[in-house]
């Protein structure tokens, strides 16, 4: 991030989806983006999507990817039908990597 002049922008987290929003709870942070890159279990995605759709911003993108893994599968159309997230769901082809699935829920 240092290197694109992001570092005052973009904040990684290395760290168990929970311990990450834990931090952000505790801390009152407001994202405007949060990309979850973690369990892909059914229940897993559920409860991260839970646990980060208080943390971001009105208006704000949650993100993620490996849609077409069974339990991210699964999981987007419930939480879609419980009116909790509207989706966006597109390719990304990224340098040097297969295309894959990233969708976007605008809260």
């Amino acid at each position: 991030m240092k290197l694109k002049g992001l570092n005052n922008i973009v904040y990684p987290l290395r760290l168990p989806s929970s311990a990450a929003a834990h931090i952000f709870h505790c801390y009152k942070i407001q994202a405007d983006v949060a990309y979850i890159d973690a369990d892909h279990d059914y229940n897993a995605v559920v409860r991260n999507i839970q646990l980060y759709y208080p943390l971001v911003r009105k208006e704000g993108i949650l993100m993620g990817h490996n849609f077409t893994l069974k339990g991210v599968e699964q999981a987007l159309p419930f939480l879609n039908s419980s009116r909790m997230l509207s989706s966006i769901t597109e390719h990304v082809n990224c340098a040097n990597e297969d295309p894959y699935l990233i969708y976007y829920y605008s809260l």
